[in-house]
């Protein structure tokens, strides 16, 4: 084929798309309007238009148009979605006992909401009990004997020294008990933070 013909036929082509999407396209008219081209949508002048929709209405009588329409509701556009990424924690924590032991019971599920402070798992704790109960003893023990010490200050029959002594003993037997209650306590694994 020639040179000139392949032209005309390029030139044909492109013409036709042109006219293709002037007139298919949505955003044509804007664009061409843009371009200095508005003569391509221009509007017949109103007065010819009513016109001719009253000849037309004399003919074939009112045109009615017929719509139909659904009542407005809610649907599931996307039911799942997929990403690829990363993920990040907003606070993590790393939990670990005061002291080393057994695991004697572990009192949430994983994946389970903990609030701050609750008690997620308690080591072997029978060690710590049994001095939480000496101690006991021994503060009772103490007690009893600062009162008879204390009843024999009364009638003198003890000496001031004796009844200091025996508060030291009490309150080293107060301080015992406490000892073993924080040791006892240190046997719970508690939550730092509140999370999932």
């Amino acid at each position: 084929m020639r040179t000139s013909k392949q032209i005309v036929v390029a030139l044909v082509i492109v013409v036709a798309a042109g006219a293709a999407w002037a007139r298919f396209s949505p955003g044509a008219p804007e664009v061409l309007a843009r371009w200095g081209i508005d003569w391509a949508y221009a509007t017949p002048p109103a007065g010819n238009s009513a016109a001719g929709a009253r000849q037309a209405g004399n003919r074939n009588g009112p045109r009615q148009v017929d719509v139909v329409a659904l009542p407005a509701g809610t649907a599931t556009i996307n039911d799942r979605l997929q990403a690829i990424g990363t993920g990040r924690a907003n606070a993590s924590v790393t939990v670990n006992p005061y002291s080393s032991g057994r695991l004697a019971e572990l009192l949430v599920e994983s994946g389970s909401h903990v609030d701050k402070g609750q008690i997620i798992a308690t080591l072997d704790s029978e060690t710590e009990i049994i001095a939480q109960n000496r101690a006991k003893l021994a503060l009772q023990d103490a007690q009893a004997k600062l009162d008879r010490v204390k009843s024999l200050r009364a009638s003198n029959a003890a000496t001031p020294v004796a009844v200091a002594d025996a508060e030291v003993v009490l309150a080293g037997a107060k301080l015992a008990l406490q000892d073993a209650e924080l040791a006892l306590q240190r046997r719970s694994i508690v939550a730092p933070i509140s999370g999932t």
